[in-house]
């Protein structure tokens, strides 16, 4: 078995101190999704409270796979980020849902529990890596990072939001005034509430259940973009709210 907590305690060594690593040695480095689940869970209990999860897939009928965001990595619209904070700084528009009430304690939560009990919020996500070159890392060492969380930045909650028709909901992201990407029925699981309904199954498996107040953000629309310093982004969800963010 790997040494699951070495590799955690490298990975927040390397968040905390601003220096990207290269690799996880042998003895730490994850050869499989349950390893790489073991190591966020060593992260959880050493670096702070859970706000929240990203989970994804890579395509239609791909399998989804999530990491937690810390709630210290929570930002509302029209926050100025310190850029010096990040590795990497690019930025993808996201389907993101925010628990309303409890879930069931025990069994499995079906699609109508979820609904009942989450809010559509937008949310552009920053991603940073605790690698010097995420390119070149294994998807289960990508998983072990977080999936490369770096921020998650919160628009308002849209509490109505039941009959937004997500397969024709159209997004846009502009940089300083330019249009740089567009998305209208790009996501891979077609509904985004099935990965909230996912999300919560996996979470009371792992015996971390989702709390009110939990924001689940359910994958990039279309790909990243990098972004640099000293530019405003505007992220625009039509119907359903919009996010600026500055660096």
């Amino acid at each position: 078995m790997i040494d699951a907590a070495r590799a955690a305690r490298l990975l927040i060594d390397a968040q905390r101190d601003h220096r990207p690593i290269d690799r996880l040695p042998a003895e730490a480095s994850p050869h499989s999704i349950d390893d790489s689940y073991r190591i966020q869970d060593h992260i959880i209990q050493s670096a702070g409270a859970i706000g929240g999860w990203k989970v994804g897939m890579a395509g239609p009928g791909a399998p989804p796979s999530c990491a937690p965001i810390f709630a210290s990595d929570f930002y509302p619209s029209g926050i100025k980020l310190d850029t010096t904070r990040f590795h990497l700084r690019a930025i993808e528009i996201e389907f993101a849902f925010r628990v309303t009430k409890e879930l069931p304690a025990a069994g499995s939560s079906n699609y109508a529990d979820i609904v009942d009990a989450i809010e559509f919020v937008p949310l552009i996500e920053l991603l940073d890596s605790r690698f010097t070159d995420p390119a070149a890392l294994t998807a289960e060492e990508r998983l072990a990072d977080r999936n490369a969380n770096g921020a998650c930045i919160v628009g308002p909650a849209l509490r109505d939001w039941k009959s937004l028709d997500f397969s024709k909901l159209r997004v846009t992201l502009a940089v300083d005034g330019t249009i740089i990407q567009a998305a209208c029925g790009t996501h891979p699981a077609g509904d985004p509430v099935l990965l909230v309904v996912w999300q919560a199954e996996h979470c009371r498996q792992r015996g971390r259940p989702l709390a009110i107040g939990d924001v689940v953000t359910t994958g990039s629309l279309q790909g990243n973009s990098p972004i640099a310093t000293g530019t405003a982004a505007l992220g625009i969800w039509e119907q359903a709210g919009q996010i600026e963010l500055f660096l």
